[in-house]
């Protein structure tokens, strides 16, 4: 079985994250691509806005019954700052996936810093990671020894960001076409995102 991870903020998760997810999961032949939300990025320092469980909830609604899609709970339930090698560490070794063809997909602008990440080294001797990468980004930027040791993917650029959706959110302005109508109904019940 192969299983791709997708980690992220996902604050909230909105089309682009869906239409990338879709497009790597088809170029990579997946049977299931599964979204990892952060509890605390070591890069965003605390700049998430709503719970984890939340962004858990939208996520789920996101994917409704799509089916090769799902969304795993580990960083949330861990809490504190989560680092990818103690992701991956789990996902080898403890969770349900460890005898699974195992992939873990980064965005490529993350890959810039990735000597600061914690054990990269140790990440790339234990997973294949895969760089998502847009039209137009500069391979040149990322170290070349990091460049040989990583799978690269192009995937659609879609013009959408969680902090452009937040913004709307706080200026009262509709997020229609941006996220899924059951994330927007949420982030509406919920009172998420508003100034």
């Amino acid at each position: 079985m192969k299983t791709g991870f997708m980690g992220g903020s996902f604050d909230p998760p909105h089309m682009g994250h869906l239409i990338v997810a879709a497009d790597v999961k088809k170029q990579l032949q997946l049977d299931e691509l599964v979204f990892i939300p952060t509890a605390v990025s070591p890069f965003k320092n605390g700049q998430t806005t709503v719970s984890g469980w939340d962004r858990i909830a939208m996520l789920r609604l996101a994917l409704g019954d799509a089916p090769g899609f799902s969304v795993c709970s580990f960083e949330v339930e861990k809490g504190g700052t989560s680092y990818t090698a103690d992701t991956v560490h789990w996902i080898l070794n403890v969770s349900p996936y460890k005898k699974h063809e195992c992939c873990f997909l980064v965005g490529a602008d993350s890959l810039i810093n990735f000597d600061a990440w914690r054990n990269p080294e140790w990440i790339l001797d234990h997973i294949k990671v895969v760089a998502v990468s847009r039209p137009g980004f500069d391979k040149e930027s990322i170290a070349p020894g990091l460049q040989q040791r990583i799978q690269w993917i192009e995937a659609p650029l879609v013009d959408v960001s969680s902090s452009q959706i937040r913004h709307l959110k706080q200026q009262a302005l509709s997020i229609n076409f941006y996220v899924p109508d059951a994330v927007a109904r949420y982030i509406d019940e919920k009172g998420l995102y508003h100034s």
